[in-house]
């Protein structure tokens, strides 16, 4: 049964937000896709449809609103993005741990999850309605907690606290995240042949909005962070083509592939009935993360003057100060007795499994740990230092 149309969610996103104006309009192929795909969805739960089409409208107004801002302030564009430090690695290495951790440093600019989900400022209110944003926010989290509790235990999300900027890039309609959040073979095999370009140009665009925002007085580098510039490392150095920095974490590949299997089946159970622990999916995740890493490798080989700091998921799990001792050598700042309080700390509230864990194995999907090592071969061979460490 047809549950979305794309007409009406212009439309009304154009009713909400107050002006009508989206700006460049490329968004539009891959929403008519992703829409079209979730309209032949057989296992959309009926009651949640309701949410699909809030999250869809939420990054139409936020669009609308942004294109309001830029037309009026052109001066957004020439806000100044710092090279930033980028945690680029394989999905489940602890890279979130790794970000809420670097807030200790004070040195970073890190987009807070509210400012992810609502970034674009409401025409007409106090502070473009900050205290609105945060609670639309709040709320939401709130809802995706209860809908998907496993979602929780994987990846734990507070509205106050530093999240992946590519969140914004839902708002492009062409990006791997949305895709992956609903069932649209379609949508998969129309992403795979696209130039992304337009959608990271999109990301610079946010990143100048957000300080214009919210830090317009005081520049500082951001720290960014998403498995989902796997395999699109030439895209970031081509927004930032000098001083960037690049942090990647490890973890044995075994560990990695059941694990994203079930982050994946945790986000996709926020709308849709998932078969739990399907082979078909987690071969998905296998080819993605496989494919991702030959071309990591790739530009590590042709980029060989961009610093990069390897991790292994063993440190940045077990030691969170030595960890941070190492990042501030590598952005050239001093770790102070301040910095090194703030992290102990950071770790007494927030031990490992603080929500539950969730009960996953390599197994559960039909696969053996001989198998996915295989599929790792290459980068177990370049990279198995960082790994069996």
């Amino acid at each position: 049964m047809k549950q979305f149309s794309v007409e009406e969610l212009l439309d009304t996103a154009i009713q909400r937000a107050g002006v009508n104006d989206f700006g460049d309009t490329g968004f539009r192929e891959g929403l008519d896709i992703l829409v079209n795909g979730i309209n032949r969805s057989e296992n959309l739960i009926e009651d949640r449809a309701y949410m699909i089409r809030e999250q869809f409208l939420r990054h139409l107004t936020n669009r609308l609103w942004r294109t309001k801002d830029l037309s009026e302030n052109p001066d957004i564009l020439d806000q100044p993005v710092l090279s930033p430090t980028v945690i680029i690695s394989l999905p489940r290495t602890g890279t979130t741990k790794l970000q809420q951790v670097l807030e200790a440093m004070n040195h970073f600019y890190q987009p807070l999850c509210w400012q992810l989900h609502r970034p674009a400022r409401i025409p007409g209110m106090v502070d473009g309605g900050r205290a609105l944003r945060f609670a639309e926010t709040k709320k939401f989290y709130e809802w995706r907690m209860q809908a998907s509790p496993d979602l929780h235990k994987l990846h734990t999300t507070y509205p106050d606290k530093a999240d992946e900027e590519t969140i914004m890039l839902d708002e492009t309609f062409k990006h791997m995240f949305i895709g992956q959040q609903h069932f649209s073979e379609e949508y998969y095999s129309w992403l795979a042949a696209q130039d992304l370009s337009s959608s990271y140009d999109y990301l610079l665009t946010q990143l100048k909005y957000l300080h214009w925002e919210f830090h317009h007085d005081n520049p500082r580098p951001w720290l960014l962070k998403s498995p989902g510039y796997l395999g699109y490392e030439d895209q970031v150095t081509r927004l930032f083509p000098e001083g960037l920095k690049t942090i990647y974490l490890h973890r044995a590949p075994v560990e990695i592939v059941p694990s994203a299997s079930k982050l994946m089946e945790a986000f996709k159970n926020l709308y849709y009935d998932n078969p739990p622990q399907n082979r078909k999916a987690c071969e998905e995740i296998l080819d993605w993360i496989t494919s991702a890493i030959r071309m990591h490798m790739q530009w590590r080989d042709t980029n060989p003057s961009v610093d990069i700091l390897d991790l292994s998921f063993k440190e940045v799990s077990e030691d969170s100060v030595k960890t941070c001792e190492k990042v501030c050598e590598f952005v050239g700042l001093e770790f102070t007795d301040e910095i090194r309080q703030r992290i102990i700390q950071w770790d007494k509230d927030n031990p490992r499994y603080k929500h539950g864990k969730a009960s996953y194995s390599i197994e559960d999907y039909g696969l053996n740990e001989a198998q996915v090592n295989e599929a790792f071969s290459d980068h177990l061979d370049r990279f198995g230092d960082y790994i069996h460490n």
